[in-house]
């Protein structure tokens, strides 16, 4: 992390952080439907898995 402020975050220091820049991902999110949510949990719960085991 190169923000000295923001590395002090311990989930940031240990990886435990999900954010995505993916723009279809966080449309798919932030403007759900029945097909999107299918789609966008099958990209994202393997990346809050990988976090969560981190935490």
């Amino acid at each position: 992390m190169r923000d000295p402020l923001l590395g002090q975050i311990p989930a940031l220091k240990r990886g435990a952080f999900v954010a995505d820049s993916d723009n279809t991902l966080v449309l798919a999110v932030s403007a759900a439907s029945p097909l999107s949510l299918p789609w966008a949990l099958d990209q994202y719960l393997p990346e809050l898995a990988a976090a969560a085991d981190k935490a």
